[in-house]
């Protein structure tokens, strides 16, 4: 790897932002998948202090520790999108099937929020899904963002044969369009 993990970083929480919540701001055409060009992406952004170029923007999506991003060949040349995580307003539809999820899921949240995660379920909020995991540790650390971590386990198979649809992105991300409280159980200790 020739990338620091520094600017893998830094890297990545701009094209997180970029691919996820405002592709406008370097003036991206995004489809309706959520897919950008590349070309694009390192023409629009080459005022940055560290301008991108194919070689990093390869490593970034190759070793980000979560694989937020995908690659693939369009159209019109290379292309990329993040996985999971956009924000509802962009409108994304990244193609997922529902499908049948395993027994148990877990979603971190910090505990303050529990008892309005009680009282309404897990809801998307502005973005497109609920996050969701087979991980504790991620659940952990994904809760540890907003204050002290708690997990959720979500009676996931009941979910779903109630009718609630879930989804699992390209980098094994569950996603789920909402979660009533009914199959919530917080889990005692993290």
């Amino acid at each position: 790897m020739k990338i620091s993990n520094k600017r893998l970083e830094r890297v990545g929480r701009f094209l997180t932002f970029l691919l996820r919540h405002k592709p406008s701001a370097a003036g991206l055409k995004m489809c309706n998948q959520g897919w950008v060009s590349v070309n694009q992406l390192i023409s629009n952004t080459q005022n940055n202090p560290k301008p991108l170029d194919v070689g990093e923007l390869k490593e970034v999506v190759a070793f980000d520790d979560n694989a937020r991003f995908a690659l693939r060949e369009g159209v019109d040349g290379l292309e990329i999108r993040c996985s999971q995580g956009h924000s509802g307003a962009l409108g994304v539809d990244l193609g997922y099937e529902a499908i049948t999820p395993p027994e148990t899921l877990y979603h971190g949240y910090p505990e303050d929020l529990e008892p309005t995660l009680m009282n309404q379920g897990l809801k998307a909020m502005s973005r497109q899904h609920v996050h969701l995991t087979t991980n504790k540790q991620k659940a952990i650390s994904s809760g540890k963002r907003y204050g002290i971590p708690k997990i959720m386990i979500i009676d996931a198979v009941a979910a779903n044969q109630a009718g609630y649809r879930f989804y699992c992105a390209d980098n094994g991300v569950w996603l789920a369009d909402y979660v009533p409280p009914a199959f919530l159980v917080p889990m005692t200790t993290v």
